[in-house]
């Protein structure tokens, strides 16, 4: 079996990595906000409780950002 022509799906990846540490936010749960409607820090703020935790953001909001973009939701 070759292990390095392998990938790992992107909704399992998006399930098990965290953007925001302090409060354990999921890529997964960012991408759902994002679909929901959130374009804006403020409102993903505010829908996942992302950016709160005891950073206030300083580890996930360049992260956040990226992927608003990634989705072309900014």
């Amino acid at each position: 079996m070759d292990f390095e022509t392998q990938t790992i799906p992107d909704s399992i990846l998006d399930k098990y990595t965290k953007v925001c540490t302090c409060r354990s936010i999921s890529r997964k749960t960012l991408k759902e906000a994002i679909h929901n409607g959130c374009t804006s820090i403020p409102q993903i703020k505010e829908q996942t409780r992302a950016m709160t935790g005891s950073c206030k953001g300083k580890n996930c909001a360049s992260k956040i950002v990226a992927l608003l973009k990634e989705m072309d939701a900014l």
